[in-house]
């Protein structure tokens, strides 16, 4: 029988799990049949254990009192020869069944430090990944939301008008307009990936004006998806082209050349 497919929502909730091999047989492979499919899910993936990977350096960094070293010394002598701790150690409180630290051999003391060490680091830790569950269930609203924009975009489009690269570079799209000229979607299927600090900007132009309609970034997978935000209808603009600017809001009006572009008259 063939297994149910997994949503993100179960995805994001069972992933913590999957990568600690706290899962059975079965969620193992139905998070895994998801994830070799899921581009966003994947990103999560990476994102999860770059952070379970760092536990061992979420220890809280602090300097240690100045006369640490000498009271740490003077007890260490005083359980060689069984000599009583010295004057600055306060006396030992009264306890219901008195147990002397000579007792405790030394390797337990510093067993029990490291075990408190990692389980503050573990608790960190845990208040890390429950962020990032927020964060990519944050990211699934985000991306069903964006999908459902296109669906409803691409179901009443009455025009596709397809991107012209301009120039060596290679730009590619459609641009999807409503029937009524009010709602345009702009589909990017190829594009080179938006450097550091600056994102792409989309242009309605009308005459010698330039109108932006929104901006958006790539990574290296060189897809975008933009719903344009334009004052007026589309059909009221003759062109639209693409520069690449200042991030993260873009400029006021284009200051580089198109790197792709299209007739909407």
């Amino acid at each position: 029988m063939d297994r149910r497919a997994l949503s993100h929502d179960e995805v994001a909730d069972d992933l913590p799990a999957y990568l600690l091999g706290a899962l059975d047989d079965e969620g193992c492979e139905a998070v895994a049949a998801h994830l070799a499919t899921c581009p966003v899910c994947q990103r999560e993936r990476a994102r999860l254990e770059a952070t379970i990977g760092a536990l061992a350096t979420l220890a809280p960094v602090a300097d240690p009192p100045s006369d640490l070293r000498d009271r740490l010394l003077a007890r260490l002598d005083a359980d060689a020869d069984g000599s009583p701790p010295t004057p600055q150690d306060p006396p030992a409180a009264a306890a219901p069944a008195p147990v002397s630290r000579l007792d405790t051999p030394r390797w337990m003391r510093f067993a029990l430090a490291a075990a408190a060490v990692l389980i503050v680091g573990l608790g960190i830790a845990l208040a890390l990944i429950a962020r990032d569950l927020a964060h990519v269930r944050s990211d699934l609203a985000e991306l069903r939301e964006e999908q459902q924009m296109a669906a409803a975009a691409l179901t009443g489009a009455a025009r596709a008008i397809p991107l012209v690269s301009e120039g060596a570079t290679h730009a590619y799209g459609t641009l999807y307009v409503s029937e009524d000229d009010h709602e345009a979607l702009l589909v990017v299927t190829e594009i080179p990936p938006t450097p550091d600090g600056r994102v792409y900007q989309v242009w309605l132009r009308e005459g010698e004006a330039r109108t932006s309609a929104g901006v958006f970034t790539v990574d290296d997978s060189g897809r975008a998806v933009l719903r344009l935000q334009a004052p007026r209808p589309i059909a009221d603009y003759q062109a639209m082209g693409i520069t690449e600017e200042p991030g993260p809001t873009g400029s006021p009006g284009p200051t580089s050349p198109p790197l792709a572009t299209c007739s909407l008259s």
